[in-house]
């Protein structure tokens, strides 16, 4: 069963080109040196870490209140900028068994969201 949880909002670039922070920072309000923000120039995407291996009500918690805080029309922004995006959550254990609550589903569904679920098995 899973013990843990890593959730993200990832930002990529259909063409591959690289995700700059100023770009997805700038229109959700956030300060450019955030530590939450991680680069991956191999995946040429950014992921802004919601919550990080923490329990996993606790995560979903978390990710579903920072959505919910963040009106929808900021994603409609990104998305005009060319910026493709998805919630990614990663499961940290044996295997996925993972329930995703309904205000959860809702606050992705608003903001047009889709969810990757990465597991390790």
């Amino acid at each position: 069963m899973t013990e843990r949880l890593s959730i993200a909002l990832r930002a990529r670039r259909p063409a591959g080109q690289p995700v700059r922070k100023d770009e997805f920072l700038g229109p959700l309000g956030l300060h450019e040196h955030l530590r939450e923000l991680v680069e991956d120039p191999e995946l040429s995407s950014a992921r802004l870490e919601l919550s990080s291996g923490l329990e996993v009500d606790e995560a979903l918690r978390r990710a579903t209140r920072w959505l919910v805080e963040h009106d929808p029309i900021v994603f409609d922004q990104l998305r005009k900028i060319g910026l493709q995006l998805d919630l990614e959550i990663i499961a940290h254990g044996d295997g996925l068994r993972l329930r995703l609550p309904a205000p959860l589903l809702v606050a992705c569904g608003r903001r047009e969201l889709p969810i990757s679920l990465i597991s390790p098995r």
